[in-house]
């Protein structure tokens, strides 16, 4: 058996936690996604684990871009911040309405858009009334979810992240291939691949008025968020290739058949 964490160990319900140490020794190898993954497994009583870092390809068009946004019924130059996640209680859908407060403050005619499944039936009626609630609902709109959704991600002009725990998240680094700047919280892997400055902007867990400013400033900025964006698609496209982790997963899935 070959297990893969994808979140930090110290993210499950203590009942999970409890089972998945008792078990853990059961596995003949560990993929973690992330260095920040691989960390929180320490102690447990079983196989080191190998980071594996997830893998994406992303495809970009013109057309996508204008499809989108004739659908949002926005402008072709109106700021468009786009948020995939599924409404978890970790994955801070509070701080991202708190943050488009301030947003809309500072921008005022940005569109917000958060795309996310439910986990219970409504949870999606519970984060657009709290939208509501806070006055940010015609400018935060909750999609639910969207099988299209990169297709939002490489036409944005920010992908934005406000997650309280992460283990290294697949939408940062779509939006990273598809050299769409990002503004994220330094939740569990992230700020292996979002370094400040460099590769996106970071700024620490449940802090609306940090997000909600660094948003601003790459939407601002346009030259320093497209070299920000370029330097995180070279990153992307070097280390978090598909290709390159499925080549990773293989080669010991073949070590394990052969021993």
């Amino acid at each position: 058996m070959i297990y893969t964490e994808h979140n930090l160990a110290g993210s499950y319900r203590p009942a999970s936690r409890i089972l998945n140490r008792l078990t853990y020794g059961r596995n003949r190898e560990v993929i973690a996604v992330s260095d920040a993954v691989a960390a929180s497994l320490a102690g447990y009583p079983g196989p080191v684990p190998h980071v594996i870092p997830n893998g994406v390809i992303v495809s970009t068009s013109d057309e996508t871009r204008r499809r989108v946004r004739e659908e949002l019924e926005i402008e072709p130059d109106q700021p468009l911040v786009v948020h995939v996640g599924n409404i978890r209680p970790w994955k801070g859908h509070t701080t991202l309405i708190k943050a488009a407060l301030l947003l809309q403050e500072s921008i005022p005619d940005v569109a917000i858009v958060s795309i996310g499944a439910e986990k219970h039936p409504g949870d999606l009626d519970r984060v657009r009334r709290e939208a509501d609630e806070e006055g940010v609902g015609d400018v935060l709109r909750f999609l639910g979810r969207r099988p299209d959704a990169v297709d939002f991600i490489a036409s944005a002009d920010v992908l934005v992240n406000p997650s309280d725990v992460e283990g290294l998240p697949l939408v940062v680094l779509e939006a990273m291939m598809a050299g769409t700047p990002v503004a994220a919280t330094a939740a569990g892997g992230v700020p292996t691949v979002v370094q400040d400055g460099e590769t996106g902007r970071l700024v620490p867990v449940g802090q609306p008025r940090a997000l909600a400013d660094a948003v601003t400033d790459l939407i601002t900025d346009v030259e320093g968020a497209k070299k920000m964006a370029d330097r995180a698609r070279a990153l992307a496209e070097n280390k978090f290739g598909l290709e390159r982790m499925v080549t990773a997963q293989e080669d010991l899935y073949r070590r394990v058949l052969n021993g």
